[in-house]
C-alpha cells in the first residue's frame, strides 16, 4: 500500500517536472503551497500545524486535479507527526476574474506513527501492569472553501477554511504481574480540526 502511494507520488512529480520544461500559453500545470493551523473540534483531540504541497493540472477553466503531500504536526496526541499523501481536486467558480471562489477536496492516507506507555503499581497487593500503545495514522480527508486572488498572470494567493479528518489506529499490549484490575487507557480514533489556510499558487 505505502509503496504504491510513493510510486504514484514520484510519477506525479516526474510528470510535473516534464510539463514545466515546456511552455504552455494556458499554464496547464501549477503548484499550490498552503500553510495552515487547525483548531481541534473535541477536547481529547489536538490542534495541528499544516504545510501542504499540491501540484495540479488544469483540465479546463473550472477544474484542476493533482497529487500532493504534506506535513501535519499535532501537539497533544499521537502520532505527533503525520505525512498525508493525497489526490486532490479544485473547482473554481470563474478562473478569469481577479477574485475566484473555489472548493477543494483532498483524499488520501496519512503516514506516521507514535507510541505511549502507561504503568500502574499496587504495592499493597504486590501487583502491577503496563500498557504500551502504538498509534498509526490512516485515512485523511480534507474539504475546503476559499477565495483565490490573482497577483499576476501566473501567480496568486488564497485564503481558505477547511476541515481535516485523520483516522488513527490504536493497538495496545498489556504486560502484568499478579492479578491486577487492568484499565486500558482510551485514545481517540481520529483527529478532527477546523483550519485556516493561506496559499501561494504558481
Amino acid at each position: 500500500m505505502k509503496k504504491t502511494i510513493l510510486i504514484l507520488i514520484i510519477y506525479g512529480m516526474a510528470v510535473c517536472y516534464n510539463s514545466y520544461s515546456q511552455e504552455s500559453v494556458n499554464k496547464k500545470m501549477g503548484v499550490n503551497l498552503e500553510l495552515g493551523y487547525g483548531l481541534k473540534i473535541n477536547s481529547n483531540q489536538s490542534n495541528a500545524t499544516q504545510l501542504l504541497v499540491s501540484p495540479f493540472y488544469n483540465f479546463n477553466q473550472f477544474l484542476a486535479l493533482g497529487i500532493g503531500a504534506g506535513v501535519m504536526l499535532h501537539t497533544e496526541t499521537e502520532p505527533r507527526l503525520s505525512i498525508p499523501i493525497f489526490i486532490h481536486g479544485t473547482y473554481k467558480m470563474d478562473r478569469y476574474k481577479t477574485l475566484n471562489p473555489f472548493f477543494n477536496l483532498k483524499i488520501g492516507y496519512g503516514l506516521g506513527s507514535g507510541n505511549s506507555a502507561y504503568l500502574m503499581t499496587d504495592f499493597d497487593e504486590d501487583t502491577s501492569y503496563s500498557v504500551h500503545t502504538d498509534h498509526n495514522a490512516g485515512l485523511f480527508i480534507s474539504p475546503a472553501i476559499g477565495v483565490n486572488y490573482k497577483v499576476s498572470e501566473k501567480r496568486s494567493i488564497s485564503l481558505s477554511v477547511s476541515y481535516e479528518l485523520l483516522k488513527i489506529k490504536n493497538e495496545s499490549t498489556v504486560s502484568s504481574h499478579g492479578n491486577p484490575d487492568i484499565v486500558i487507557p482510551q485514545f481517540p480514533d481520529e483527529n478532527s480540526t477546523i483550519s485556516f489556510r493561506i496559499g501561494y499558487q504558481f
